[in-house]
């Protein structure tokens, strides 16, 4: 049975994780893809390649094998998610924090995962658009423009308890609304969030380190 959330107990788990081929792969093990094979054809990517992500992320108790088939020659087996949602524990939060290089690590995987996640969302919905008849597309475009196609960049200045209770907020008016369910009415919507660090946040970490350093 699959978990809603398990958090990940090692850095090793967190790195393992923060890759975005296996991301992406448990998309596709979402969407009811459970062999390489399947996740290759899905993912247009060699079948080899699936299987060494999917080793990894079972040898980091990410995934698991739930049966085995027969294939002529070959053992064909098929893999589930551990669980829905993956966090992280408080102790590794801490820990990351206190190695830099770590944190570098992780930081960079994350937000390349995002990237890839993002991407991948927007390539579906192009291929949707042009795959759709016209009256399809009429239909998308009615529901969407009143609101808009929104791409917003709001550089904020928060503290760490404002950011809890902006994340905390933003994660309850998704709970909210994820219990609704699809309509003729209510279309579905692929909604991303994102927060990182600004360019000169970096930057000022970056120089106070160095004057650290030199002290």
């Amino acid at each position: 049975m699959i978990k809603k959330v398990f958090y990940l107990e090692s850095i090793e788990q967190v790195r393992a994780l923060m890759e975005p081929s296996r991301q992406q792969i448990l998309r596709e093990m979402d969407r009811g893809a459970t062999t390489s094979k399947e996740i290759a054809r899905a993912m247009g990517g060699s079948v080899p390649k699936i299987h060494y992500h999917l080793k990894e992320l079972e040898k980091h108790g990410l995934i698991r094998t739930t049966k085995k088939e027969q294939k002529g020659n070959l053992v064909e087996s098929h893999y589930e998610p551990i669980a829905s949602t993956f966090k992280s524990q408080t102790h590794l939060a801490e820990e990351i924090e206190g190695d830099a290089a770590t944190l570098q690590d992780v930081f960079t995987r994350a937000l390349m995962v995002l990237y890839s996640t993002f991407e991948d969302c927007v390539i579906e919905v192009v291929n949707r658009i042009e795959d759709a008849n016209s009256h399809e597309f009429t239909a998308l475009m009615q529901f969407m423009l009143p609101g808009g196609i929104n791409a917003n960049h709001e550089p904020l200045a928060l503290t760490q308890d404002e950011y809890d209770a902006f994340v905390s907020e933003y994660q309850a008016l998704v709970a909210k609304y994820k219990k609704k369910r699809q309509s003729k009415a209510r279309k579905p919507v692929d909604m991303f969030w994102m927060s990182f660090p600004n360019a000169e946040a970096l930057q000022v970490a970056k120089r106070k380190t160095r004057a650290r350093s030199r002290a």
